[in-house]
């Protein structure tokens, strides 16, 4: 009995660690971003090597820096890379994560795929 009762313990912790591997893997790139660091000057480089998760000083310091008004769409993904999420009329980037979703840098365009404007907003 005792054999057992030790066979399924051991069965047990197998996969409830198992468990715990897989949901830290689906996850890592969420809590990942707490061991990250924080860079606060945007250049296209800086951009490039922040946490996906990490980015919202960078992209204080883009609007900053930068007049997005006016460019175009393919300018933007030059400097930011392929956006998160796209319409014909906006290209949006996550930023950081918040309790209870993201923030975000979208850019509207206009009808020629040109910036009119740029906010950081949450989503």
């Amino acid at each position: 009995m005792k054999t057992l009762l030790h066979t399924l313990l051991r069965l047990f912790a197998f996969v409830v660690s198992g468990v715990l591997v897989w949901v830290a893997y689906l996850t890592y790139q969420y809590w990942s971003a707490l061991f990250a660091p924080t860079l606060t000057d945007f250049s296209r480089q800086s951009w490039q090597a922040a946490h996906r998760y990490k980015r919202l000083e960078l992209a204080r310091d883009f609007l900053d820096k930068h007049v997005p008004v006016g460019m175009s769409k393919e300018e933007i993904v030059a400097l930011l890379g392929i956006p998160d999420h796209q319409t014909p009329h906006s290209l949006t980037y996550l930023l950081s994560i918040t309790a209870a979703d993201f923030m975000a840098l979208s850019f509207h365009l206009d009808e020629r795929g040109r910036v009119v404007q740029a906010i950081i907003h949450q989503t």
